[in-house]
């Protein structure tokens, strides 16, 4: 009796286990394994709902030893293995359909081989249930991402790839990215990562071709995304310093470059340093190109400087480290953009400080203001306000997860927050 219910319950929790498993119509994500992945599983680009693709090295089976093999699954997981209909099936470059199995690996492992070492494509048709490989780049594939990274010499934090700067999504059309910066002169080049925790080994979208652009822009430049940032160690090279704004099309595949000023242009600037725990903060736009926040009952000493976006390198600094800016500086001191050493600004007395950033004079200055915007209160004229969230590396966010801590920004009035 005992042996009938073990078997009994051990029937209904494998058929529950299975009536939860996704059928691939509903995939909403698809991860490579196998060789060419070192067996980890890498997330691969989606294209469509149904769609998604790699591009990229593949070691063929050609070179000796166990190379070449591959296979899918719908998460990071060995569960629900989308495979080949048999082990050892040889996916020949020509763009021939394979049929695709669903989590059938019964009498053992049931991998796709490529043969020979070389670049490829390899798109997963979840709707048609079919697999292709092929070595022709020239058919265009939309790229859907949630989030898309600027990296190089021409960015913010240079060529850290942790460090990356988020492009702007277009609210009205996902495939839109923006990233509007000043570049300084020097070592210009940039390319663009889908993720900033890959580091190189990650999906790269890159020129097809390497471009140089300055004043005059760029307009429609075809783009290729690969995994691996030097598989087509391609870049573009920004000629003149100046503030850029780069467009990324991810349906057509182009980017495009105007040029906006040959001065520091921004909508968003973060403050950051021990005002702010240095954790990005970001200010008020009070004016086109100007931006305040109000610290109260700083202590003197502070250090801070300021940053086009909320990653760690080259932000807006002083000309000489530990420039004190009084309570009460009209006039301001100099903004350097170009200042490539880790100097800040520090309060010179204690007090209240609204901090004021103009970038169209290139200055921060400072009143003593007793209207509070500050970290430590919420003001009640503002109660009315939808509050938005931000993380401690200043991302504006939708949801926010009880235990928490974010920022909240409600109207002018900013404070650190913990959600409970």
């Amino acid at each position: 009796m005992k042996k009938t219910l073990v078997a009994l319950f051990a029937a209904v929790i494998f058929a529950c286990a299975a009536s939860a498993q996704t059928s691939l119509s509903e995939v909403e994500d698809l991860y490579m394994v196998g060789d060419p992945t070192q067996w980890s599983f890498l997330q691969l680009i989606k294209s469509s709902d149904h769609l998604w693709f790699y591009e990229g090295n593949i070691t063929g089976s050609e070179a000796g030893g166990e190379s070449g093999r591959f296979r899918a699954a719908p998460a990071a997981s060995w569960d629900n293995p989308i495979h080949a209909t048999a082990n050892g099936t040889v996916a020949n470059p020509d763009g021939t359909l394979y049929d695709v199995e669903y989590n059938n690996m019964a009498g053992g492992d049931k991998n796709w081989v490529i043969d020979k070492t070389g670049k490829y494509r390899i798109v997963f048709d979840l709707q048609a249930s079919q697999m292709s490989v092929t070595q022709n780049f020239s058919e265009v594939l939309p790229v859907i991402t949630p989030s898309v990274y600027a990296v190089g010499g021409a960015t913010i934090g240079e060529w850290d790839t942790a460090q990356g700067t988020p492009l702007t999504v277009d609210a009205s059309d996902p495939y839109i990215f923006t990233y509007q910066t000043y570049i300084k002169s020097g070592d210009c080049k940039f390319k663009f990562s889908l993720r900033n925790d890959k580091g190189w080994d990650g999906n790269w979208i890159h020129p097809a071709q390497s471009v140089s652009f300055g004043t005059d822009g760029l307009a429609n430049c075809p783009i290729e995304v690969f995994r691996g940032a030097d598989i087509h160690d391609n870049d573009w090279t920004v000629t003149e310093a100046g503030t850029y704004k780069i467009t990324l099309d991810l349906r057509n595949m182009e980017m495009s470059a105007k040029y906006i000023s040959d001065k520091v242009v921004s909508d968003q600037l973060y403050i950051v340093g021990d005002l702010t725990g240095w954790a990005f903060y970001p200010m008020d736009k009070v004016e086109p190109n100007v931006f305040e926040f109000t610290f109260d009952n700083c202590n003197s000493g502070q250090r801070f400087r300021a940053s086009l976006a909320p990653v760690w390198g080259n932000h807006l600094r002083p000309e000489a480290d530990n420039s004190e800016l009084a309570i009460d500086n009209k006039d301001g001191l100099d903004v350097k953009a170009d200042q490539t050493n880790d100097y800040n600004w520090v309060t010179k007395e204690p007090g209240n400080y609204k901090i004021r950033f103009d970038l169209n004079t290139m200055k921060v200055s400072t009143n003593k203001d007793n209207t509070s915007t500050s970290l430590e209160e919420i003001t009640t004229a503002n109660n009315e306000e939808t509050p938005e969230y931000f993380t401690l590396q200043g991302i504006r966010i939708e949801n926010i997860t009880v235990g928490g801590i974010y920022i909240q920004k409600t109207g002018s009035s900013v404070k650190k927050v913990i959600i409970r």
